[in-house]
């Protein structure tokens, strides 16, 4: 390509650096399922093999071509046939981890850069936690983790992840950190209903203080939905928003907060959507900023949550802010009787931004809704799955 044909590109388009401006294919599967960063500009990549008696691993290399030094490594859990609600998790030295939320267990496993079972984690590189929880694990409505399970890194070198209306923290050798909460636990009520949280990450302690905090995304069975903050040791904290918890609540329908992410300046950005309390269809998306408090700042969106509204209907299920505070956020899109992955840019402010797509959304209706979204410097990473007639599978795409 060009360097005219270059200029022409614009925020949105395909990266023409990866896979020659277009996406690469896995037809092994009907869809990624979970995504993350690997060093030199690399993505790893898993989803569940199509006889759905195993999952995958893959490798891609910074130019979007598949990594055949890496392979496709087949693995499994003991008794599960496939991955249910994958997340995949960056860490130190290359290594990453996989998390497959199923019932009243989660499973772990940690590898090495090559992909290699890493057998200073657990047993094996795997570890498994049977969660004894009060919310329905296996609820297959819109209550359960839209956006996938979630996990988060913490800075003492630790695992956090959820489970129904459970926190737990593992320790980095692959066991139960029973000086967490409650023997590892944490229960997290906000309300009376019945909770599910959705998404979690670690907001590092300001100037560089040792600690860090919590952050949690719940729906409630009650309409409603929280941003909660505890501290390392899963005590809420009461200074946050009001005793702990800062509360959404839509109009009589059911809104749920999806994921959240922190940004370069340590605020919270939450997304989700409003659904119909009757057909549990998609109704329009959610996107609030929070600073350390709890609370909106009055830059974004005049101090109120931003509804994300149109001529379509939407549920925004990722997020990632980059350095220059744009915040993206991805999911699934509906207009008229079609349905795709969509991608929203909006300003720092909560305004869309009209550069990104020509009107601050993308929704491409011949993939599925996103699976997995990342930074990799100042492009966005995608995985989601192709439903083209001619052509079916999970996909990579890298974007401007």
């Amino acid at each position: 390509m060009s360097s005219k044909d270059n200029s022409t590109k614009a925020a949105g388009d395909f990266d023409p650096g990866f896979n020659s401006g277009s996406f690469q294919v896995f037809t092994e599967s009907d869809w990624v399922q979970a995504i993350c960063p690997a060093p030199g500009g690399k993505t790893i990549v898993t989803a569940t093999d199509r006889s759905l008696q195993k999952f995958w691993i893959a490798r891609l290399n910074a130019d979007g071509t598949r990594d055949e030094a890496f392979g496709m490594k087949s693995d499994s859990f003991a008794g599960k046939p496939r991955l249910i609600n994958p997340t995949l998790l960056a860490l130190p030295e290359g290594k990453f981890m996989l998390a497959d939320d199923w019932g009243p267990r989660i499973d772990l496993a940690r590898y090495l850069e090559d992909g290699s079972p890493d057998l200073s984690f657990g047993i094996e590189g795997k570890f498994t936690i049977q969660v004894d929880t009060a919310s329905d694990q296996t609820d297959e409505s819109i209550m359960s983790s839209g956006g996938g399970l979630s996990s988060a890194f913490t800075p003492d070198g630790r695992f956090l992840m959820h489970a129904g209306n459970k926190i737990i923290r593992v320790t980095a050798s692959g066991e139960l950190d029973k000086s967490f909460a409650s023997n590892g636990f944490l229960t997290v009520q906000p309300d009376t209903s019945e909770s599910f949280v959705q998404g979690i990450a670690v907001l590092r302690a300001p100037n560089n203080e040792p600690g860090y905090r919590i952050i949690v995304a719940i729906a409630a069975r009650n309409n409603t939905s929280y941003v909660g903050s505890f501290d390392q040791n899963g005590k809420l904290d009461a200074d946050f928003a009001t005793q702990g918890y800062y509360q959404l609540k839509g109009s009589e329908h059911q809104t749920i907060l999806r994921a959240l992410t922190i940004t370069p300046a340590d605020e919270i950005v939450a997304v989700g959507g409003e659904f119909h309390r009757e057909g549990f269809y998609r109704l329009y998306g959610w996107v609030i900023k929070l600073d350390r408090k709890g609370k909106i700042p009055l830059t974004f969106n005049n101090g109120t949550p931003l509804e994300v509204r149109g001529d379509f209907d939407c549920e925004l299920t990722h997020v990632e802010v980059g350095l220059d505070h744009l915040i993206m956020a991805g999911g699934v899109g509906y207009v008229g009787e079609s349905y795709g992955s969509a991608r929203f840019r909006f300003k720092p402010t909560g305004e869309l931004d009209t550069l990104y797509g020509g009107q601050g959304y993308i929704i491409d209706t011949k993939n599925h809704g996103v699976r997995g979204m990342f930074y990799q410097s100042d492009k966005l990473v995608v995985g989601s799955g192709y439903k083209h007639p001619e052509l079916q599978g999970g996909i990579i795409a890298r974007y401007l």
